[in-house]
């Protein structure tokens, strides 16, 4: 069979990136899977799960999540979730299958024209201590982490796109089947003197109380039995039965106030470590925890507790530009005016916008690259412009 030049641009015609849609849910869970298999064992995660964390949540808004999608298959996905009492736009997910990789930067500048549109002025992508967009406990997020370093595909996306690290997160871990709590003196005389309560703890706004709606809450306080007073507390997050997001098999522990301090005193310690020793009786097997790098105290004084250092990751961050390019227009990636003659460097250096079209926007991969170039080459010499610079200016 003959070969059409036009074949080679065929395939790429049929990319679309478009809001959610109610039938791409099915879809949206399986890239979830193929996205974490590629980089550690497939997560045990369902439909019914992807649902519950993601789209039963009362911010959630179709127009948030864009789906990037091949010869009508979905390939890739990007959640961004605003929130106005910050001016931080967070992406707490970007997930793509190996068919998607071509895709992958398209929906991310998609995505962050249309949180610059929304008026934010930063992007932090990765969820952290994530209490706030719903994906806590979802496999493989756990307390939230931002970017683990071993999904290097994601962390090569960002890089690429100019993003920089804000913040390194270790995620420790602890068993409770077999764990034991340290031998400690002034332990001994608080387990004479003191007694652990229990309470249900419920969110203090209507955002957290949505995000956090699959989990349990509660807060632990040691007290003085012959005093009353409130020794030390600390917050648990446990999987709810009837919305399993999480599994019930597992825990967060809240440090809160703890992190911000630096450090654990006497009567903490032992509250955590009498309160890790106890979820084993309630079938709650695994508990871990998020803490900066940089709390460098706090988290040799957690590994002395029995917990241990399981993986790292990083929090992404990027400043947006303060005023939105012009439409119709191109923006020059800080390269001086060029002739003609080297159309193809200055080329490469444009960033087209909304004006020209989705289709051309969204040229990521050689062949489309090819044929624009070719598109506005004629077009510069039809109209006697010396670059592609002043086609684009005289375009406007």
């Amino acid at each position: 069979m003959p070969f059409c030049h036009c074949d080679r641009y065929r395939k790429k015609l049929v990319d679309q990136i478009r809001p959610f849609q109610n039938a791409d849910l099915p879809d949206i869970a399986d890239v979830w899977i193929r996205h974490w298999s590629a980089v550690m064992s497939p997560p045990e995660v369902s439909v019914a799960m992807i649902e519950q964390a993601i789209f039963a949540r009362t911010f959630f808004e179709a127009g948030d999540l864009l789906v990037a999608r091949r010869d009508g298959v979905t390939v890739a996905w990007c959640h961004t979730v605003p929130w106005d009492k910050i001016e931080t736009a967070i992406i707490p997910a970007i997930c793509f299958s190996p068919e998607g990789l071509p895709m992958c930067d398209a929906l991310l500048i998609e995505a962050e024209s249309r949180i610059a549109a929304a008026g934010f002025s930063d992007i932090a992508i990765g969820p952290l201590r994530d209490e706030h967009c719903g994906y806590t406990g979802l496999a493989p997020v756990g307390h939230g982490i931002g970017i683990p370093t071993m999904d290097a595909r994601t962390s090569s996306l960002l890089s690429r796109r100019g993003y920089s690290i804000g913040r390194l997160v270790n995620r420790l871990v602890v068993s409770t089947s077999t764990y034991r709590p340290a031998i400690n003196r002034d332990w001994m005389q608080l387990r004479r003197t003191t007694k652990m309560e229990r309470i249900a703890k419920m969110p203090g706004d209507a955002r957290t109380a949505s995000a956090m709606a699959h989990l349990d809450i509660e807060q632990h306080r040691l007290v003085d039995y012959r005093s009353g007073k409130e020794l030390a507390a600390i917050d648990i997050w446990t999987s709810d039965p009837d919305a399993q997001v999480m599994s019930c098999a597992e825990a967060i522990l809240d440090l809160g106030g703890i992190e911000s301090r630096g450090e654990i005193t006497s009567e903490e310690g032992f509250l955590i470590s009498s309160l890790i020793q106890s979820l084993a009786n309630r079938r709650v097997f695994s508990v871990e925890t998020a803490i900066d790098t940089d709390q460098a105290k706090l988290t040799d004084q957690l590994i002395g507790l029995g917990m241990l250092a399981d993986e790292r990751g990083p929090r992404w961050v990027q400043s947006l530009a303060s005023e939105p390019p012009a439409r119709g227009r191109c923006l020059m990636a800080e390269r001086p005016r060029k002739s003609f003659a080297s159309t193809e460097p200055c080329f490469a250096a444009i960033k087209l916008v909304p004006e020209f079209g989705a289709a051309n926007r969204r040229c990521v991969n050689q062949h489309c690259f090819e044929k624009r170039r070719e598109q506005v080459q004629s077009l510069c010499l039809g109209r006697k412009s010396r670059s592609v610079e002043g086609f684009f200016a005289v375009a406007a």
